[in-house]
């Protein structure tokens, strides 16, 4: 992860992409939304300030090799309608991905398809053994979504569920269709 190489995921209806300054008004879009932010953010976003400091902060994950974050666009629309990735990660051992998507788009299946395709990229390029996902137990939503992606729950403390994917477990008959559809590009990141 020390290169200055992103790279971009495109997806059947996606584009999964580096974040820039200039996302920082959809961002904070996102982020002030307490419908989004009530699983994984205290208060919601009110000032830009915080979506620059968000996006610097990712920024310096990436280019430490400690995480990597995608900002989620559909096709042909190049405005970010939510973010996922890997907060943490160990080249060749386990990440942890977190993701997050503006409530006009739920229930479209986006967020399922930006997911597979970050998982693939997980599984294949960094050569995760498995990945790992961390809920509210009544984050339902995500329980859901977790579940669907093959993810099964490890355990429960403090209101939490911890899931996790292996690798071996990750080909589905139902998602087979998604990671032939799904396209790799780099893009060169300026330092």
């Amino acid at each position: 992860m020390s290169s200055n190489s992103f790279p971009v995921i495109e997806t059947q209806r996606l584009v999964v992409r580096d974040l820039a300054l200039a996302d920082r008004y959809a961002i904070l879009s996102n982020f002030s939304d307490e419908a989004v932010t009530r699983w994984f953010f205290e208060h919601p976003y009110t000032e830009l300030s915080q979506a620059k400091e968000i996006i610097r902060e990712f920024d310096e994950k990436y280019r430490t090799g400690k995480g990597i974050t995608w900002g989620i666009t559909l096709k042909g629309h190049d405005v970010v309608i939510g973010t996922c990735g890997f907060e943490t990660f160990e080249l060749a051992g386990g990440g942890e991905i977190g993701f997050d998507l503006a409530k006009a788009y739920w229930g479209r299946g986006l967020m399922r398809e930006a997911l597979c395709a970050i998982i693939a990229y997980g599984f294949e390029h960094l050569l995760l053994r498995q990945v790992e996902a961390h809920t509210y137990c009544e984050n339902a939503r995500a329980r859901a979504l977790l579940e669907r992606l093959g993810f099964s729950a490890q355990r429960v403390e403090n209101g939490r569920c911890a899931y996790a994917l292996n690798r071996e477990n990750w080909i589905a008959p139902e998602l087979s269709t998604l990671h032939s559809d799904t396209i790799l590009i780099q893009q060169t990141k300026a330092p």
